[in-house]
């Protein structure tokens, strides 16, 4: 690691900073987002078909998926408000 812990790269004569963590680094967080979908999805499409009336099953399963959705866009929506508060640089300045 140079500089506590960021390496100066340098592309097109600009210079950027570029973390020395690996990308293995991101498998524990990939799978556990990745079992917790799986768990949410089964857990939802269970109850809409177990508990629901025949009449509201597609209601219901339809609501379940409407707000796995809404929760994606918020989720791209608190990025977008990350990215402007930061101005776009939320790495370790120089």
């Amino acid at each position: 690691m140079e500089n506590g812990g960021y390496t100066d790269q340098i592309i097109a004569n600009a210079s950027y900073n570029a973390s020395t963590m690996t990308v293995f680094a991101q498998i524990p967080q990939y799978f556990i987002f990745g079992a917790s979908e799986i768990l949410t999805s089964i857990t939802g499409m269970e109850f809409a078909y177990s508990q629901a009336p025949k009449v509201l099953q597609g209601v219901l399963l339809g609501l379940f998926l409407f707000t796995a959705g809404l929760g994606s866009y918020l989720g791209s929506l608190l990025v977008i408000i990350v990215n402007a508060a930061t101005k776009g640089s939320y790495l370790v300045d120089k």
